[in-house]
């Protein structure tokens, strides 16, 4: 997540549009169509970026797995995108976040910003926030066009470098069409890279959302610089609708 620009200016603006979407969800339909009102630019150019995402994914065999999903707004994105572009298909999404913020920080991942990392940044302020994320998506599920009681997500509580490898040797036929890197931090991208890349089906995606964020979370370009396999990922045309982040495609 990058620091907000002139957030000065723009506060005023913001807890604005944050009062209004409160009184809008209360006047809202079962969609919650009124409430999109207070959408924001840079919340629907993350969705039109997630948009591309998956439409990719699904051309290739494979579930997804996102590393980082913090209040989890991409997972259930990506949830209700699949369920409109598969509706009745059987691809799950993983994902994987302490929700307790970063488990650590060590010299990589030192800012050149006034803002540094550390342990416990990004916490996520809502207790137990695995079960509620849960039941967002299982309320999500019941809105869902397909009648299907298929499992269509995993949420994976801890940090991803430990979580990981657990989670794979107990499945050990799980794909991947497309994995997304958005743990900001040296030691958890480069232990999942690690991990993960046995599981890559060829084509498949592979994002990594600060990588261009050299000055604030250098840490997740410096552990693509020292990936094994970094020969293998060739760059798709950059999203200019998300500026830190890359995309590639794993051969």
């Amino acid at each position: 997540m990058q620091p907000i620009h002139n957030l000065e200016d723009k506060q005023v603006a913001y807890s604005n549009l944050k009062h209004a979407h409160q009184k809008l969800v209360e006047k809202s339909d079962i969609w919650n169509w009124n409430s999109l009102a207070t959408t924001t630019r840079p919340s629907l150019q993350r969705i039109l970026h997630l948009d591309k995402l998956v439409k990719s994914a699904i051309a290739l065999p494979g579930d997804i797995f996102e590393f980082g999903c913090h209040y989890g707004a991409s997972t259930c994105i990506m949830h209700n995108l699949l369920e409109i572009y598969e509706p009745h298909g059987h691809r799950m999404i993983h994902a994987f976040d302490t929700f307790e913020g970063f488990p650590s920080t060590d010299h990589r991942d030192s800012s050149s910003t006034e803002l540094q990392n550390k342990k416990g940044d990004f916490n996520v302020e809502i207790e137990d926030y695995d079960f509620f994320l849960d039941g967002i998506l299982t309320n999500l599920r019941q809105l869902d066009m397909s009648p299907s009681k298929r499992p269509s997500y995993s949420l994976n509580k801890g940090d991803a470098s430990v979580t990981l490898p657990s989670f794979l040797d107990e499945r050990p036929a799980t794909l991947a069409s497309m994995v997304i890197f958005d743990l900001d931090i040296f030691e958890p991208t480069s232990e999942c890279l690690k991990h993960i890349e046995s599981r890559l089906v060829p084509g498949a995606i592979v994002v990594f959302d600060e990588l261009l964020s050299f000055d604030q979370f250098p840490g997740e370009s410096l552990a693509f610089q020292s990936c094994a396999f970094k020969h293998r990922l060739k760059p798709l045309v950059h999203d200019s609708m998300v500026p830190f982040s890359a995309t590639f495609q794993y051969f």
